[in-house]
């Protein structure tokens, strides 16, 4: 876990810290620990009908989620540029969600489906016809065998 993980970590927990009361539950005879997740008024004790004012932790548990799926964003987009520093071609690349968008199924079967359909003879072919064509407008001279 880096620097940031762990501030945003710490901060989450304590705002559980200031966002715990004892709510009372049934018939008032007895209360229940409880974390407030949304800003809030609470009248924590009815006979004193004292107000307590709670912040709620969804703040805290957003900036955690954003800040990791920034992360995440970051890793795939460093793995990218390395691939295409090394000659893959990485502009069109297809996700589970391009299967399950559409279909019910597992993460696991949305993979298996995208993986056949990109490997799939039809597409290789139309791939190596189309790289083909652009060489042609691009004036590209054919290798030979000689070559």
């Amino acid at each position: 876990m880096n620097k940031k993980e762990k501030e945003l970590v710490q901060e989450l927990l304590t705002a559980i810290d200031r966002n715990i009361t004892s709510l009372w539950v049934n018939d008032l005879s007895e209360t229940e620990e409880c974390v407030i997740l949304d800003t809030t008024e609470i009248t924590e004790d009815p006979e004193t009908e004292d107000v307590t004012n709670y912040s709620g932790i969804n703040y805290a548990i957003g900036a955690l989620v954003s800040y990791m799926e920034g992360q995440e964003r970051i890793k795939v987009t460093e793995a990218k540029e390395t691939l295409k520093t090394n000659g893959y071609i990485v502009d069109n690349l297809f996700q589970n969600c391009d299967v399950t968008i559409n279909y019910e199924c597992t993460d696991d079967q949305a993979y298996d489906v995208a993986s056949k359909a990109v490997a799939s003879e039809y597409i290789t072919s139309t791939i190596f016809e189309m790289i083909d064509e652009y060489a042609r407008d691009e004036n590209l001279k054919p290798k030979t065998n000689e070559d």
